[in-house]
């Protein structure tokens, strides 16, 4: 240590006296730089490159006529704020290094041509590194870069750009503004980009860059539709919750799946003539026994009554002007006991306030179908309450609303270990297809 430190001492008296201007301290195993070094304040070239050194101390800023600073080799972990003040800096090596950061300071080095600092432990670059407007040379490989700052873009002056064994997934597109680049190092990254062309390419990098910037906006014009999916699906499952809601509340307010108390709703009538009471409830007596109908197979999925039911409502669609294919529908299913009951009747004449109505309380001769009829009513209110026809997507959300609330219902019953899904499928088609004929049917007490 003590022939080192003389031979230190011996170097930097020289310079002293002979006013050199270029100092070379390698390799002479320097753990810190002597006070007297920053009294050389003429020297345009330091080399301490291969030493041991852990900190460059804030005294580096007095020797304001340095050009070229070689840190290369050391143990650096951070460089001081001070080296800003070293405004006539053209070439800087700090390869080889544990340098976790560039100060912001670096703006300062306005002169700067050459800047490695290769083989550090970069996790970020200094945004204002474009100030550093004369940098013609920038190597940065084997660090943990994991992007690029935007401001590279305008290092207009760039002509090697090393950005090799990286973390980088992507690069700014403004990258393809650096027209005077000869060398391109990007391989050893995360990058899209096969390596062989990375390779290939590295002194060719117009080529290299245009190949990137395709894949890139191939990339982000991906993205933009990956955004666009996951926006539609987001309002999409927003409805679906929205009608849900709906019916929900609807039952809940009105009880309608209460097995003890029933179903309470109304019927309006346009007269009040008798025929007009009799085809009304016909017409409910219809919808009640195909809906009575599915709930009593809901634990058979694959019932091909049922399936062939549903089919045969999907025929009709919502062009019934008069109810013959209903009553034909209801005519063909297999006569069932324990059907739905009307416990309560009672017709209200037209006044002044309201027309004529008829009053109902429906009771099921189960809970399961109890709830069934309870979804059907809330379907009937919704689509009596719709202002416009349902669009497509607005359909589709309907149905898997009703689709995940007949679930939930069929699992209480059947638990939630059983084939539900198909059951579900056919009475919920079912059961908005009901509530879709007529659906100006009943009103809300």
């Amino acid at each position: 240590m003590e022939s080192t430190n003389s031979e230190v001492n011996r170097l930097i008296d020289e310079a002293a006296l002979s006013g050199e201007t270029a100092l070379f301290l390698n390799y002479l195993g320097l753990k810190r730089l002597p006070e007297k070094l920053f009294e050389l304040t003429q020297l345009t070239n330091l080399s301490l490159s291969g030493n041991e050194l852990e900190a460059l101390p804030d005294d580096i800023s007095r020797l304001t006529n340095l050009r070229i600073l070689d840190l290369a080799g050391n143990l650096l972990t951070q460089l001081p704020v001070a080296i800003g003040h070293l405004s006539q800096l053209q070439h800087l090596d700090l390869a080889y290094n544990q340098l976790k950061h560039l100060p912001q300071t670096f703006k300062q080095l306005t002169r700067l041509e050459y800047l490695d600092s290769s083989s550090n432990q970069l996790g970020q670059l200094p945004e204002n590194l474009n100030l550093c407007a004369q940098l013609n040379t920038l190597r940065l490989g084997e660090n943990e870069l994991h992007q690029v700052p935007e401001t590279i873009g305008t290092l207009h002056k760039l002509r090697v750009l090393d950005l090799s064994f990286n973390n980088l997934e992507d690069l700014p597109l403004n990258i393809k503004n650096l027209k005077q680049l000869n060398e391109l190092q990007l391989n050893g990254n995360l990058l899209d980009t096969p390596f062989h062309v990375l390779t290939n390419l590295a002194n060719e990098p117009a080529k290299l860059i245009e190949h990137f910037i395709t894949l890139k906006n191939a990339k982000l014009k991906k993205e933009k539709e990956d955004q666009k999916i996951a926006h539609e699906k987001q309002i999409y499952e927003l409805e679906v919750s929205r009608r849900l809601t709906e019916q929900r509340m609807l039952i809940t307010t009105h009880r309608w799946d209460d097995e003890i108390v029933g179903a309470q709703f109304s019927i309006p009538l346009p007269s009040s003539l008798l025929s007009d009471i009799t085809r009304q409830l016909s017409i409910l007596n219809q919808k009640a026994s195909i809906i009575n109908y599915l709930a009593n197979y809901c634990g058979e999925p694959n019932h091909k009554e049922s399936l062939a039911l549903v089919e045969s409502l999907e025929n009709i669609k919502a062009d019934i002007s008069n109810n013959k294919k209903i009553n034909e529908a209801a005519l063909n299913l297999v006569s069932m006991q324990n059907r739905l009951t009307c416990s309560y009747l009672q017709f209200i004449p037209k006044n002044d306030q309201q027309p004529a109505e008829l009053k109902l309380r429906i009771n099921c001769s189960s809970k399961v179908k109890q709830c069934i009829f309870a979804l059907y009513l809330s379907l009937n209110e919704i689509s009596r309450e719709l202002s416009h026809e349902l669009e497509e997507n607005e359909e589709s959300a309907l149905f898997d609303a009703t689709h995940e609330h007949t679930h939930m219902i069929l699992n209480a019953v059947i638990g939630r270990g059983g084939n539900t899904g198909n059951t579900s499928t056919r009475i919920s088609k079912a059961i908005i297809l009901l509530a879709s004929l007529n659906s100006d049917f009943f009103t809300i007490n």
